[in-house]
Protein backbone atom coordinates (compact mmCIF):
# COMPACT_ATOMS: atom_id res chain seq x y z
CA UNK A 1 0.00 0.00 0.00
CA UNK A 2 1.54 3.59 -0.55
CA UNK A 3 1.48 5.98 2.18
CA UNK A 4 -0.95 7.93 0.12
CA UNK A 5 -3.62 5.02 1.11
CA UNK A 6 -2.84 4.13 4.63
CA UNK A 7 -2.78 8.38 5.71
CA UNK A 8 -6.74 8.13 3.76
CA UNK A 9 -7.07 5.15 5.77
CA UNK A 10 -6.14 6.70 9.16
CA UNK A 11 -7.71 10.16 8.38
CA UNK A 12 -10.97 8.02 7.78
CA UNK A 13 -11.11 5.82 10.94
CA UNK A 14 -9.77 9.91 12.76
CA UNK A 15 -13.04 11.30 11.40
CA UNK A 16 -14.62 7.97 12.12
CA UNK A 17 -13.49 8.02 16.27
CA UNK A 18 -14.45 11.89 16.29
CA UNK A 19 -18.15 10.93 15.39
CA UNK A 20 -18.06 8.74 17.99
CA UNK A 21 -16.54 10.81 20.79
CA UNK A 22 -19.44 14.17 19.98
CA UNK A 23 -21.97 10.98 20.24
CA UNK A 24 -21.00 10.27 23.55
CA UNK A 25 -20.65 13.75 24.13
CA UNK A 26 -23.99 14.66 23.17
CA UNK A 27 -25.31 11.80 25.49
CA UNK A 28 -23.27 12.62 28.17
CA UNK A 29 -24.76 16.04 27.80
CA UNK A 30 -28.36 14.84 27.69
CA UNK A 31 -27.92 12.87 30.83
CA UNK A 32 -26.17 15.73 32.98
CA UNK A 33 -29.30 17.30 32.10
CA UNK A 34 -31.76 14.79 33.03
CA UNK A 35 -29.98 14.09 36.02
CA UNK A 36 -29.86 17.38 37.20
CA UNK A 37 -33.79 17.74 36.26
CA UNK A 38 -34.81 14.65 38.67
CA UNK A 39 -32.14 16.03 41.18
CA UNK A 40 -34.15 19.29 41.36
CA UNK A 41 -37.36 17.15 41.82
CA UNK A 42 -35.78 15.20 44.76
CA UNK A 43 -34.57 17.75 46.39
CA UNK A 44 -38.08 19.91 45.91
CA UNK A 45 -39.52 16.72 47.64
CA UNK A 46 -37.33 16.38 50.30
CA UNK A 47 -38.26 20.01 51.17
CA UNK A 48 -41.74 19.32 51.26
CA UNK A 49 -41.50 16.54 53.53
CA UNK A 50 -39.25 18.34 55.79
CA UNK A 51 -41.86 21.02 56.26
CA UNK A 52 -44.63 18.40 56.50
CA UNK A 53 -42.23 16.76 59.37
CA UNK A 54 -42.24 19.61 60.82
CA UNK A 55 -45.51 20.68 60.98
CA UNK A 56 -46.54 17.17 62.46
CA UNK A 57 -43.50 17.80 65.40
CA UNK A 58 -44.56 21.37 65.86
CA UNK A 59 -48.48 19.91 66.40
CA UNK A 60 -46.88 16.99 68.96
CA UNK A 61 -45.71 19.34 70.55
CA UNK A 62 -48.30 21.82 71.42
CA UNK A 63 -50.28 19.21 72.27
CA UNK A 64 -47.94 17.81 74.78
CA UNK A 65 -47.55 21.54 76.39
CA UNK A 66 -51.38 22.06 76.02
CA UNK A 67 -51.78 18.37 78.01
CA UNK A 68 -48.84 19.49 80.84
CA UNK A 69 -50.76 22.69 81.32
CA UNK A 70 -53.79 21.09 82.35
CA UNK A 71 -52.29 18.29 84.14
CA UNK A 72 -50.75 20.55 86.20
CA UNK A 73 -54.24 22.82 86.96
Amino acid sequence: MSSKVLIEDLCRALKAEEKKMQDQVIHLSGQISYNLKIQKICEQQLRELIIEEEVVISKVNKSKIKSKKKSKK
